[in-house]
């Protein structure tokens, strides 16, 4: 995928740092991506979570680690006086399984190959060396600058850091839909199958979007649809790639429609075949549909994403707009409004009450439970009779 690459570099120089930006989707994992980097130097040396933390007060974290091309991008920067430079990656919860500061995982443990003379050098650290720094320049052969070595995350020094800032890749779309009226949020991106993935089905890219926290997104009606083409070809206009992208509408029942129950745009559900197909969007918005088994990557190997912006806007009204009689509660008076007393419940009256009940099985119980009191206290009468007529014949 690296020839599909087109990468916008953007320098500026921010309080001696080298800053520059890179959009591109990444052949490790596949995902669309914008980030940002800088290499700082702090003024007193500082271990791997002090330099985290140091990035920290710049509004970013230390530089993971994607992908090749993504590495080198990170080497670039770096001046020729660099010292040991940190980088945010570690391996303490699992030995030789790198992961990044901000617990995401790294494609086929990639970073590892970076180490310097790996296997057999590096690492050497084991579990007391669980962070990672690229070697400085003035370090000697192996120890070349392009690649890295383990070090301890909290006795190893230097001033040298990557740090990163993340862009939003996707974009959000907030409209009340024309095909039912109803008012939605929806927050869309971009994503692709894998390198090593050989198949792009319409079930892989639910699977994926799925993964990112999101699912296939649907097509609605015509002001959405406009949205989702527009944002495909920005995407792929700035990461130069050519490629078809899954939506979740189907045909499978018959009729058009789309995977989570909205309703389906017509537009796009006109001429739509008989059989299982799923429609996948082109450069241009050209919809197309194609069995939903169809997996020839060279034609379609992106998928758009969506998750649904569920946060609720309250309306608070304004001194101006406010009744003049308008009362403002405390906390502790809403709790109290809202504390319901058990005994004033309907459940707790009828507890306390009995229900008329008219069946013949219910009235037939009742009375041979009378029958069987009254027969007892009759028996208890008949036997003390007894008694008082022995009595009274002994008197």
């Amino acid at each position: 995928m690296g020839d599909l690459l087109r990468v916008f570099l953007f320098g500026c120089l921010i309080l001696s740092t080298a800053q520059a930006c890179i959009e591109w989707i990444s052949a490790g994992d596949g995902r669309h991506r914008k980030h940002c980097y800088t290499f700082q130097r702090s003024p007193t040396a500082v271990n791997a979570f002090e330099a985290d933390d140091y990035c920290k007060t710049l509004g970013a974290r230390l530089a993971p680690f994607i992908d090749d091309f993504q590495y080198a991008h990170l080497l670039s920067l770096r001046p020729t006086d660099a010292g040991d430079t940190f980088i945010g990656t570690n391996d303490i919860a699992v030995e030789d399984n790198w992961v990044n500061f901000d617990g995401s995982a790294i494609s086929g443990n990639r970073f590892i190959l970076t180490m310097t003379g790996y296997p057999t050098l590096q690492p050497n650290g084991l579990t007391s060396q669980n962070c990672a720094v690229i070697n400085a320049f003035s370090d000697s052969t192996p120890y070349v600058p392009e690649k890295t070595q383990d070090k301890s995350c909290s006795t190893h020094y230097s001033t040298d850091m990557l740090c990163y800032t993340e862009d939003y890749t996707g974009s959000c779309l907030n409209w009340t839909s024309t095909a039912d009226s109803k008012q939605r949020n929806h927050c869309y991106w971009l994503t692709s199958k894998t390198p090593s993935a050989t198949s792009w089905t319409v079930s892989d890219a639910m699977q994926k979007c799925q993964c990112e926290g999101g699912s296939l997104a649907p097509v609605i009606d015509s002001i959405q649809s406009t949205f989702l083409f527009n944002l495909l070809t920005t995407i792929i206009s700035s990461t130069a790639t050519d490629t078809g992208a899954w939506l979740a509408t189907h045909n499978i029942k018959g009729t058009p429609a789309n995977w989570n129950g909205d309703p389906s745009i017509s537009t796009i559900s006109a001429g739509a075949p008989v059989g299982e197909y799923c429609q996948l969007v082109s450069v241009g918005g050209t919809r197309t549909w194609r069995p939903c088994s169809y997996d020839d990557v060279t034609v379609v190997y992106g998928a758009l994403c969506y998750k649904e912006d569920v946060t609720v806007s309250l309306s608070i009204p304004t001194t101006a707009s406010a009744p003049k009689n308008t009362t403002i509660l405390t906390a502790e008076e809403i709790r109290k409004e809202l504390i319901i007393n058990p005994k004033e419940t309907n459940a707790f009256r009828i507890s306390k009450i009995s229900v008329y009940e008219d069946r013949p099985t219910a009235k037939s119980i009742g009375f041979l439970g009378i029958a069987l009191l009254a027969g007892f206290f009759a028996f208890i009468v008949i036997l003390d009779c007894q008694r008082l007529e022995q009595c009274c014949r002994k008197g």
